[in-house]
């Protein structure tokens, strides 16, 4: 096992389910990370499986689809034995995760990032727009005016 450690960053596309050998001695489960690089102007989609290891599973215990997280990991690998003599195999274990940004496992199961959810909530703030305070004479009235149209952004990614 390799004593450097890496770390990437990105968002959640899946979880496998667990898989566990024969004999019950190894488990694991692979998380699949998902980038988007953009190199001379255009966009390239990443996608990175780490795979978390026995008790390492419970590192991802909390992580749901469309969180945004950091991943600490080691690179491993191995020879090929048998049919698959002369190749190597490398596979990245994950050793720690940080949540960078959350969503609900509701939002998981319906595809929806936490983010999307906060700007409906929000009044549709895009993220390069500033929110102004209130002003000293603020009332309730454009408050309940909003309050319709959030909840009407919010019910399209209700999962009915």
């Amino acid at each position: 096992m390799s004593d450097q450690v890496y770390e990437i960053t990105g968002h959640v596309h899946s979880i496998s389910d667990e898989w566990k050998n024969e004999s019950g001695t190894f488990s694991k489960r692979s998380l699949i990370l998902y980038q988007k690089e953009f190199y001379n102007e255009k966009a390239y989609e990443n996608y990175i499986e780490i795979d978390f290891i026995n008790q390492g599973q419970q590192l991802i215990a909390q992580v749901w689809k469309g969180n945004k997280i950091l991943i600490r990991f080691v690179l491993q690998g191995r020879l090929g034995k048998g049919q698959h003599e002369g190749r190597a195999f490398t596979s990245l274990k994950g050793i720690k995760v940080d949540i960078l940004e959350a969503s609900t496992p509701e939002q998981a199961s319906a595809g929806i990032k936490a983010n999307e959810v906060n700007d409906a909530v929000a009044g549709f703030v895009n993220p390069g727009q500033s929110q102004q305070a209130p002003s000293k004479d603020f009332d309730d009235l454009p408050f309940i005016l909003t309050i319709p149209l959030a909840l009407g952004a919010l019910m399209q990614f209700l999962p009915w």
